[in-house]
C-alpha cells in the first residue's frame, strides 16, 4: 500500500498476531523507509511476547541498514524470559554493533523490576567492552 500508516497497521497486527514471519517478511518491513512502519512491527512483535532466541537470532543477523537494524534492540521487551536464558541472549547481544546494543541497554532499563532482566543487565555489564555502554546497562543506574 502506498500509505504509510495503512503499512504501519497492517505491520503492527501481523506481528502481534504471528511473530514469527519469514525472514523476507521482516526484512521488507524493517527496511520501509517510513519508521512509523517499523515500529509498528516491532511494537506488535512486543506485545505478542514470548519471541524466542531463534527469532532475535534471525532478526538481529538480516542484512539491512543500522539505521533501521538498531530499533531491534526493543524486542528484548518480548522474550521468552522463561525459556531463554539471560547469558545466551547476553552472548547474542554482545555480538551486535554498538547502536543495536545501545537501544537494548535502553529497553532492558526500563524493565528494572525483573529478575530476569536484572540477571542480564549483570552479566552485560561484566561482558561490555564500551565504557559508556556500561553505564547505561548498569542495574545501578535507572532510567527516569
Amino acid at each position: 500500500d502506498p500509505h504509510p500508516m495503512v503499512r504501519a497497521r497492517a505491520a503492527y497486527a501481523l506481528f502481534h498476531i504471528q511473530p514469527y514471519q519469514s525472514e523476507e517478511v521482516w526484512k521488507r518491513i524493517l527496511q520501509d523507509t517510513f519508521q512509523v512502519v517499523r515500529f509498528s512491527a516491532l511494537h506488535g512483535a512486543i506485545q505478542h511476547g514470548k519471541l524466542s532466541l531463534s527469532l532475535l537470532e534471525k532478526l538481529w543477523g538480516l542484512p539491512i541498514p543500522l539505521a533501521y537494524r538498531k530499533a531491534l534492540g526493543w524486542l528484548l521487551m518480548g522474550v521468552d524470559t522463561g525459556a531463554v536464558s539471560p547469558a545466551r541472549i547476553a552472548r547474542l547481544l554482545l555480538q551486535q554493533p554498538l547502536r543495536v546494543r545501545q537501544t537494548a541497554y535502553f529497553a532492558l532499563a526500563q524493565q528494572r523490576t525483573n529478575p530476569w532482566v536484572e540477571r542480564l543487565r549483570s552479566i552485560c555489564v561484566r561482558r561490555e567492552p564500551d565504557t559508556e555502554l556500561r553505564q547505561i546497562v548498569s542495574p545501578q543506574v535507572r532510567s527516569r
